[in-house]
């Protein structure tokens, strides 16, 4: 028979486990300060709608629908954008969001700038110089449009205007458009490495690891191999 002092113990230890295991899972770790469209916010079997001010649990994973786009707002005081038709484990984006890994990177992404924009440049040169570019320009969405929500083909020359004016929500939509609907364009290299340090500017590392992991093993021969090694070097992996 177990003694009653022992029985009484082992239920307040048993409790205060529960009790941590509570508070762990409903730990909150920032808020949904942006939405467009639909997302949800799931921990075990309950998912919840988001909305404005929906607070973000550290244990939970987001999802967002297609078409659609969600920025959260950590506690650390940094921010983090989920793009289109993704699942992050919120403990990732959350873990990671407020690393030094941009700024010890940005030497790296100096150069690769350099070299993107004579590409771009020497792409321009190759299909009908600036007269074409101004096409390019003129056709672009209006600032005010939705621009994920239309179904057409997305040039580089678009992807990579909203890349150099440093609206990285849009980069890495165009970017991931153009990489899907022509993954053998000439420029799909300096594509998938601007996508990878788009999402390091969106303040989402899993997803640039992922990107420069792909980048590496893709472009084995690659003289941009080294620098994306170099930039993986930057940043820990997910746990």
């Amino acid at each position: 028979m177990i003694p009653k002092i022992t029985l009484i113990c082992f239920l307040l230890v048993l409790g205060s486990n529960l009790v941590h295991g509570q508070n762990t899972a409903n730990y909150q770790v920032g808020k949904i300060t942006y939405l467009e469209g639909q997302a949800t916010l799931t921990a075990g079997t309950q998912a919840v709608n988001v909305g404005i001010n929906t607070p973000v649990l550290y244990l939970q994973t987001i999802k967002t629908a297609a078409k659609s786009v969600a920025e959260i707002s950590w506690t650390n005081g940094s921010k983090t954008t989920v793009e289109p038709s993704s699942t992050y484990l919120i403990k990732d984006l959350y873990d990671q969001s407020n690393s030094k890994a941009l700024a010890q990177s940005e030497s790296v992404f100096s150069g690769f700038k350099k070299v993107f924009r004579a590409a771009n440049e020497s792409r321009k040169a190759e299909e009908g110089g600036i007269r074409r570019s101004k096409v390019n320009a003129d056709t672009l969405p209006k600032p005010d449009q939705l621009y994920w929500k239309e179904d057409r083909e997305v040039s580089f020359e678009e992807a990579s205007a909203y890349y150099e004016k440093g609206d990285y929500p849009k980069a890495i939509w165009a970017f991931r458009t153009f990489l899907d609907q022509k993954p053998m364009d000439s420029m799909a290299k300096y594509a998938t490495f601007a996508l990878g340090h788009s999402y390091l500017l969106a303040n989402n590392q899993v997803k640039a690891r992922e990107i420069f992991e792909k980048f590496i093993l893709k472009y084995s021969n690659d003289e941009l191999k080294n620098q994306a090694e170099l930039v993986l070097t930057k940043f820990p992996a997910s746990n």
